[in-house]
This record gives C-alpha cells, structure tokens and sequence, in this order.
C-alpha cells in the first residue's frame, strides 16, 4: 500500500480568504489581523508552486549554471473544493452585520462566499428590485446576491470598496495551514465552478492564481480558534427544486448539472516588482452550464428535450440547494438569467436515456440602473442569491419555474 493512500486527514483542510486592502498587498499575515479573514473547510485541496527560472547565456564557460539562471515570477495555483451550503444563522428584523470585518454586510453571509469574489463576482445586498419580482412580501428584501462584475481590480483599489455594492471585481489573500506549515498567497483570483448529482452534497470547486508571499513554519494550526459556519450541506434531489427551462415548461429530471464561469485570468507581471508579480487580473469569462436530463418528460407525452431547442434554443435554469427554512439562511438560489443551446447528445444512464446539454450563459437586457446599485440580477448572466425566504422565487411567475409546484 503506497504511503499516500494512509493520510485521510489531507482531504480535509482549513482555509482562511480575506480582501485585500490594495490589489497584491497581503491582508494581514499576523494572528492579530487574523480576524479579518473567513475561515472554512475545505476539500481536495491541491497546492502547486509555479516558480519560473529566467535563463541566460553563459558569458564563459567557467562559470557554472546556478550562477547563469535568475529566479523570475514566483506565484502558485491552488485548488479546493468547499460544499454549498447557507451559514444556519437565525435572521433578525433588520439588515443587522454579522462578519462586517470581514466585508460580509447582510447577516448570515456564508464565510466560504468571500471566494467568489476573487472570482469576479461583486456583493449586492440592497433592497431586492421591488417587492413584486419573486411573489411580493417584504421578506424579499432579506436575500443577499452575488453577482459576476464587469470590472477589473486595478492597483488602487481598496478594501472600502468592497461590500458596498459597487460593481467591481477585488483580489484576495489567502492562506491554509497543511502538515505544520502556513501557507501565503497574495493577490489571488481564479475561476469557479458549481456542481450538482442527484444524491450528492452540491460544492464549488474553486482555482486560484496568485504569488507565492510566504511558507512558515508552524506546530498548531493557527486557525484553529475562528469561528466556521455551522449549517448542514442538503444533498440533492433528482426533481426537487431543480429546473433548467427550454421553451415554456421545466426539462425532464435532471441527474446532474454545472455551471463553470470559464474565468480567463493571469499573474500581472512586472520585473521591478518583488517577485515579477503583482497580483492575478481576470481577463475574460464565459459562463456555461451543463446539464444531463432523462430522454423522456411524462408531463408532456413522452416529447424529447431536443425537439423544444429545435422550437427555441434559449432558456433559463435554477436550482434551490439547501433545506428550506423562513427563520435561517440555509438554502441557496443559483440562476442563469438566459441560456444558448449550444451542442445535445444522447447517453445512458443507469438503463435510461439520457441527454447532455451545453448551453452557453448570457445576461437578460431589462435591468434598471440606479447610481451605483445594480438593481437587477437579470443585468448578469448568472446570480447566487441566499437569505431568508429565498424559495419564494420557486412561487413566482417569473422565469423560474418550480418543478414541485412551489411546496
């Protein structure tokens, strides 16, 4: 039995992510600022230092090679995956903090979300588009949204910026802590993908670039003493509150599904700057969702998914991921807004047919802008809304369309 095979505790790690105050400036290194970072488990967890070597031509042949190459960019990808789950934190009356040093505002924010944001999302927690959008009810204005951002971070940007429902993008600094050492990453962004079975917890996978800032030693795990949320991961069910709608009626069951933001990124790079890098710049995204359904739909005669994108190849999905509470965020609501049929086939699946979809994610064009505050999740291509009676978007009669007539 090889080695490998005997350490279990390593598919289990600790994680902690923060903003950082100026694009490629650490967070906070001291266990003293260490408050300001989220923590959360994490899974699967793959470091990999990427350390570029600069070769030159020897001037003579005497001189030997350590003294020819140069150290150049020195930053590192590391990968994870974190289960998709609400923070189980009871909801107040009011809009009240619960990690505002953390650049988390509305309560109940899962510590593991402040990830999207180096992943190109921005924060929206304003009041909802208005109380008619998913049902009515004030308790709409309790979700909370993040959404993908068509900005940059630029050098300048700092962590006031971050949380206040500006559209823009933010790197972080993140570290974990792995066989008694802690290690530092600066100015990370990545991409992120969701996932979905039937029977299986729903996670995000996460990658991130950044530069290498720091390994030290260590006996404990500092992050030990912080605070993780609580709340537990709800598999999934085959049908219920899961749609991806083509034409004017859900799809069949749905087995699986994914939704990859295709995040296009890399190290900004400069000679003069410690380490060649300043920090990792999201350059492009192109959002797809996946989808396996089975062949046949009993509620409309046995009519094959292909014949609906023959009719029209756009539609929308949603998910509700999580138990279904009023009084906690411990369910989640991932859409995309619209999307383009792109390739169909046909498989099998456990003596069913089966078929793979790929559509491709595109943003909705009727969204009202006010000042700052995006007021409309349709104006992106996908949002992941979370908070107190969230599933009321299953009642709605909007786009999203409840597989289980709303219960």
């Amino acid at each position: 039995m090889a080695i490998t095979d005997t350490r279990l505790l390593e598919r289990k790690s600790v994680m902690g992510a923060a903003f950082e105050q100026e694009s490629g400036g650490v967070a906070g290194t001291a266990i003293a600022a260490a408050a300001s970072f989220a923590y959360f488990p994490c899974y699967e967890l793959s470091f990999t230092p990427e350390i570029a070597l600069i070769e030159r031509d020897l001037y003579t042949e005497s001189l030997a090679p350590e003294n020819v190459d140069a150290i150049g960019t020195q930053f590192a990808r590391v990968t994870m995956k974190v289960d998709c789950m609400g923070s189980g934190a009871s909801v107040g009356g009011t809009d009240s903090t619960k990690y505002s040093d953390k650049g988390l505002q509305l309560q109940g924010t899962p510590q593991w979300m402040v990830l999207l944001r180096g992943c190109g999302f921005f924060n929206f927690y304003s009041e909802w588009k208005d109380g008619t959008v998913f049902g009515g009810g004030s308790a709409v204005t309790k979700w909370n949204a993040w959404m993908p951002s068509n900005t940059p971070c630029q050098p300048t940007d700092d962590e006031a910026q971050v949380g206040d429902g500006i559209d823009s993008m933010a790197t972080l600094t993140i570290k974990f802590w792995q066989d008694g050492r802690l290690y530092t990453l600066a100015g990370c962004m990545g991409n992120v993908t969701f996932s979905g079975t039937a029977g299986e917890i729903p996670y995000a996978t996460f990658e991130f670039l950044g530069v290498l800032n720091a390994v030290d030693g260590s006996e404990a795990n500092p992050m030990a003493a912080y605070a993780f949320d609580t709340e537990t991961p709800s598999p999934l069910s085959r049908n219920d509150k899961t749609a991806w709608n083509v034409s004017i009626d859900a799809t069949p069951a749905m087995s699986s599904w994914e939704l990859n933001m295709n995040n296009s990124y890399d190290i900004y790079k400069d000679v003069n700057k410690d380490k060649a890098g300043k920090y990792c710049v999201i350059t492009e995204r192109k959002p797809t969702l996946t989808c396996t359904t089975l062949a046949y739909d009993d509620a409309d005669a046995g009519e094959l998914l292909i014949d609906r994108t023959i009719a029209t190849t756009t539609g929308n999905f949603d998910v509700l991921m999580g138990s279904v509470s009023a009084l906690v965020n411990s369910s989640l609501l991932l859409a995309a807004e619209k999307t383009q049929v792109t390739s169909l086939d046909v498989g099998e699946e456990t003596g069913y047919l089966t078929e793979n979809t790929t559509a491709k994610c595109i943003a909705e064009d009727n969204f009202v802008n006010t000042g700052s505050i995006l007021q409309a999740p349709e104006a992106r291509e996908c949002w992941l809304a979370y908070g107190y009676a969230v599933a009321n978007a299953w009642t709605s009669a909007t786009s999203n369309n409840d597989p289980t007539g709303g219960e």
